[in-house]
């Protein structure tokens, strides 16, 4: 499992939960919850990771660094208004990429709780699943397999 670095410390619960109300209308999935009230942002060590795909496999992944609640240039809430629109409404930002793309977290749907590559290149509209590929089945399974 990967060590977070530079992480903004504990996320207040009631942020946590003015986020679940404001952004998806219930609780977040339950690993990445814990991540937040835990570190709350940061950067992992290491943070390379492979993405599976029809086209690749794409093996420069890389985490720049994880959002957190009210956290200087990585704030969760402003990512998700930058991402509005652009990626399927079942889909939250949770990390940024060095190139611009995005690490997201599936928080409604079949796939609740997956970690997805939204590639920002391939950038559809309006927002589809066609530049989405899903990464891990789960917040923990992602860190698990950064490598």
């Amino acid at each position: 499992m990967a060590r977070i670095e530079d992480s903004a410390g504990p996320a207040p619960a009631r942020a946590v939960e003015r986020l679940e109300r404001r952004r998806i209308a219930g609780k977040l999935p339950a690993p990445y919850r814990r991540f937040l009230l835990t570190h709350n942002g940061g950067k992992p060590v290491p943070a390379g990771f492979t993405l599976p795909g029809p086209r690749r496999p794409y093996r420069d992944g890389e985490v720049r660094a994880f959002l957190g609640i009210d956290v200087e240039n990585y704030d969760l809430e402003t990512w998700c208004d930058i991402y509005r629109g652009r990626m399927p409404d079942e889909l939250m930002p949770i990390a940024l990429d060095p190139l611009g793309n995005v690490i997201c977290l599936a928080i409604r749907g079949k796939q609740r709780g997956a970690v997805f590559f939204w590639d920002h290149e391939r950038e559809t509209h309006p927002a589809d699943w066609s530049n989405v590929e899903r990464v891990a089945g789960s917040f923990k399974e992602f860190l698990d397999l950064l490598e």
